[in-house]
């Protein structure tokens, strides 16, 4: 894996870009907290950048399995650099910041759609069926990267500066992502992109095949309710931190990062685990994520927070690892994109209503509640696909060698 060239270079630029969007990640409720002092508020930001990516990822698969899937990625990356970087420069030159903010999610997070859907789809081309799991991992692990640096790195910067310093950072950090995509060869697919008919009538051979596998849709069924909950984590930690419990941002930055840090060594054992039977093991991740959740928002004392965080941070970790791992065996190389859209469009739908429902909880009732919710639908998600066949079910379908580089 690691003598494959351009798997190097899109976890380098991967890893530095990861930094950039945990300091933004944190950034962002802190910026609209500052801005409105409202969890609604919050809420509605997030929404807006999952809404869009609904709508436009079934076409953004489509696109990923029909053109260079390496070239979507680069202009997605220099793109993405140009809107988050609109939202600090408002600010220094003194233009209200929250309508750009509100300006910039929509578009930022259709490209989010398109950026995900040819990175998704390009790794089995990359590295092969045989190094998938551990392909997986390794970029799990930049993410882990980021979500321990780019917190604590945006807790400095709010207590030193001011968020919109973090999202400069973040700006630039596309920036990086796009040059090491340069460094890399071929179109991340193992065929030659090539259009075999309408752009719509892809997007419906991808449904059909997909709701023609059981295995599969009870997979992305579970990684959406999985990933809907993971989104929501920040803001609801903001909250608890900022809000119920009166902390510094110092603090909230120290519970991310323990949280990225958890993520570890879920991800040490992904691939060990996922030569076997994986549901299990997903199902038990799950179940550990939303006990520690309840832990989250039991506890007053910072230190069993942070152990709290730790455990969310490493169930949450192996439970995504093996979902996505287990999804791209289920899907054939040329399918990848659509397929993938599929599970973006299911989580981005789902976002919006838990973003807004979770700012809604936050306003009514606090930190405490949201976690509370968000613990017991994770246990509901345990037990109900604990007792699916098709989750249980096995099949897979090999993909075919890694492109060249």
């Amino acid at each position: 894996m690691w003598a494959n060239a351009n798997f190097r270079a899109l976890f380098v630029g991967q890893t530095v870009s990861l930094i950039g969007d945990g300091v933004s990640f944190a950034m962002f409720p802190l910026l609209v907290l500052a801005l409105t002092g409202s969890g609604t508020q919050m809420g509605l930001v997030g929404a807006l950048e999952m809404l869009p990516a609904a709508l436009f990822s079934p076409i953004a698969g489509a696109l990923a399995d029909r053109w260079d899937r390496r070239r979507i990625m680069m202009w997605c990356n220099l793109a993405r650099a140009v809107l988050i970087g609109l939202v600090p420069l408002a600010g220094a030159m003194g233009v209200p910041v929250l309508p750009v903010v509100y300006a910039v999610t929509i578009p930022f997070g259709a490209l989010n759609a398109l950026f995900n859907s040819a990175y998704f789809a390009s790794l089995p081309a990359i590295v092969g069926h045989e190094a998938l799991a551990s392909a997986t991992s390794t970029l799990m692990a930049a993410r882990w990267v980021g979500n321990v640096f780019g917190p604590a790195l945006a807790g400095f910067i709010a207590a030193r500066w001011n968020p919109q310093v973090g999202l400069a950072l973040d700006a630039l950090t596309f920036l990086v992502a796009y040059a090491a995509l340069h460094f890399t060869r071929g179109p991340f697919q193992v065929a030659p992109a090539a259009s075999r008919g309408s752009l719509f009538g892809e997007v419906r051979e991808g449904l059909e095949y997909a709701a023609g596998q059981p295995v599969l849709v009870a997979t992305m069924l579970l990684s959406c309710g999985v990933e809907a909950v993971t989104y929501q984590l920040v803001p609801m930690t903001t909250f608890l931190t900022q809000v119920d419990r009166g902390l510094p941002p110092s603090t909230f930055g120290l519970l991310v990062a323990v949280f990225g840090a958890g993520m570890l060594p879920g991800l040490l054992l992904v691939p060990r685990l996922s030569r076997g039977r994986v549901w299990p093991v997903i199902l038990l991740a799950n179940l550990v994520a939303g006990l520690a959740l309840a832990l989250l928002a039991l506890s007053g004392q910072l230190a069993p927070m942070l152990v709290a965080s730790a455990l969310c941070g490493g169930a949450n970790s192996l439970s995504l690892s093996l979902l996505s791992t287990r999804w791209a065996r289920l899907t054939p190389n040329e399918m990848l994109g659509r397929v993938g859209s599929l599970y973006t469009l299911a989580t981005r739908l789902i976002g919006p209503v838990s973003a807004v429902t979770v700012g809604a909880v936050l306003d009514r009732s606090g930190g405490v509640a949201a976690l509370g919710m968000a613990a017991a639908f994770l246990v509901f998600l345990t037990v109900t696909f604990a007792l699916s066949p098709s989750f249980r079910g096995a099949s897979e379908v090999r993909s075919p060698g890694p492109s060249a580089g």
